[in-house]
């Protein structure tokens, strides 16, 4: 009973640590994103509004700076119509976009990587003390097979989303909303597999492969962070070893 209450605390808490990460590289992305519209764009014009005296709004048309001032700002004025604009501005590159995705993925993978590792390295550090005493009997595989349990939510999200693609389950961008937001810390990856998609059907079968990929890292950190806990190897020592034999 012990163990199992154990295990189910290590994959609850690997859960909402996945959960965290995702958060995390959200807020990551828009912050960046942000920083970018602030720096990378500029104001290049504005749209034109008539309000009627009920308060109703009406386009009626785009200046660009580019083309001089704006003259028909006046000739609507002079009519009596009033006129009010709102300012906009250029959009943030196709390159400098994806950029910031690959950097927002490569920081959450960063951070799944830590936190992950951290908790299965402790989990297999203990578990060699406590086997090397007679406490327990070491299962090596322990690590990997929490892994697995822990991916298990989002492999159901992967297999709704694949049987939605096959017999069209929702005809919304719902699901595969929430599909992006439950995996976000695979961002990039999800990104490149569904970009254009509106629902599951939009989505090609090829990139159906690369959405499974999506679910190999944790149980593979899992098992290698594991492995180094009963083996008693710290990366943290090792890199810092490393960096301070360089500095020598």
């Amino acid at each position: 009973m012990k163990i199992v209450k154990e295990n189910a605390s290590i994959v609850a808490k690997g859960f909402f640590t996945i959960l965290m990460i995702n958060l995390l590289t959200l807020i990551l992305l828009f912050s960046l994103t942000t920083l970018a519209v602030g720096m990378g764009t500029e104001t290049i014009g504005h749209i034109a509004y008539s309000v009627d005296k009920e308060g109703n709004v009406e386009e009626l048309y785009t200046h660009y700076y580019k083309d001089g001032d704006d003259t028909k700002l006046q000739e609507y004025k002079d009519k009596g119509i009033e006129v009010r604009t709102q300012t906009f501005r250029s959009t943030v590159s196709e390159g400098v976009s994806r950029s910031l995705d690959i950097i927002a993925g490569v920081l959450g993978f960063i951070m799944l990587f830590a936190f992950i590792y951290n908790i299965f390295w402790t989990r297999g550090d203990k578990d060699a003390n406590l086997a090397t005493f007679g406490h327990i009997v070491l299962d090596k595989y322990r690590g990997i097979k929490l892994g697995l349990l822990i991916t298990v939510p989002f492999a159901v999200s992967y297999l709704v989303l694949l049987i939605d693609k096959i017999f069209s389950l929702f005809s919304s961008s719902a699901y595969l909303f929430i599909y992006r937001l439950i995996n976000y810390n695979m961002y990039p990856i999800i990104e490149v597999a569904t970009r254009g998609a509106e629902n599951a059907g939009g989505i090609p079968a090829w990139a159906f492969l690369l959405l499974f990929v999506t679910l190999i890292p944790v149980p593979a950190i899992s098992a290698f962070g594991y492995y180094c806990g009963i083996k008693g190897i710290s990366l943290k020592e090792k890199i810092v070893y490393k960096k301070d034999k360089g500095n020598n």
